[in-house]
């Protein structure tokens, strides 16, 4: 989830307090991006370079990375003071693997576009081993939903050198519930 390294409440009046504060932007130095090249990030950065530095804006800066491009699984930002009267913005990012592949094992009685439908993957750019879980409960879901009440859906996550992610969803389906008898008293 996004981070801020800043201590946003004590900073949102450090540079907008007086005039002999007031601090114009440097520069905007961009780390950790491997996958998502910097020009689809500034996108989505409220500071540009020669305008004063505001610290209210850093919330919106990582809502906006985070919730914007959905690749990043931590965002540290963080001023650097050049002078007396200049600061750059450093943003440290670091991203979530991308996803290569996505692979169902079990699954005799979904197809595999079911499965693929029912957790949006092809929406999905990116992904970490925590969100593999909760797409785990949204396919255990989907069987519940077909009366399969006892499958177990577990996961497999494997990162290569590339931060490229394999996911593998492994599926016990077990017996499809069957309501034999229903009694009212």
């Amino acid at each position: 989830h996004p981070t801020d390294t800043d201590n946003q409440e004590e900073q949102d009046d450090t540079y907008t307090s007086s005039a002999t504060t007031l601090r114009r932007i440097n520069q905007i130095i961009i780390t950790g991006n491997i996958h998502v090249p910097e020009s689809a990030i500034l996108k989505y950065i409220p500071y540009r370079v020669g305008e004063l530095f505001d610290a209210r804006k850093t919330r919106e800066l990582i809502r906006t990375i985070y919730f914007g491009l959905n690749r990043f699984r931590t965002i540290d930002v963080y001023g650097e003071d050049v002078g007396t009267n200049l600061i750059n913005i450093h943003i440290k990012l670091e991203e979530k693997p991308i996803i290569k592949d996505v692979i169902f094992t079990g699954n005799n009685h979904m197809s595999e576009k079911e499965l693929r439908k029912a957790i949006d993957i092809a929406e999905i750019p990116a992904l970490d081993a925590p969100e593999l879980k909760m797409l785990a409960q949204k396919i255990k879901k989907e069987y519940i939903e077909k009366g399969y009440h006892l499958t177990t859906v577990e996961t497999k996550f494997e990162v290569d050198e590339h931060n490229k992610a394999t996911a593998t969803f492994i599926i016990n389906e077990d017996k499809k519930s069957v309501v034999k008898q229903i009694r009212f008293k």
